[in-house]
């Protein structure tokens, strides 16, 4: 794969579930209208921007969880 022509995109720390999906959207059963809240709540510009292929990368702590 040549990850050079490939956009990344780039996030911090503490990326967990919620951020992902925010809890308020999972009452939403259609993957793709789910899939239009993705990162929203710290990146507004990647559900309407992002393409396959493309790829995310985080700092400590992703998706991580809570027993």
């Amino acid at each position: 794969m040549d990850f050079e022509s490939k956009k990344i995109w780039r996030y911090g720390d503490d990326v967990d579930t919620d951020v992902i999906i925010p809890a308020r959207y999972l009452a939403i059963a259609d993957w793709n209208e789910l899939a239009e809240h993705a990162m929203e709540d710290i990146d507004t510009t990647f559900a309407p921007n992002v393409k396959a292929g493309e790829i995310m990368v985080a700092g400590k702590l992703w998706l991580w969880f809570l027993s």
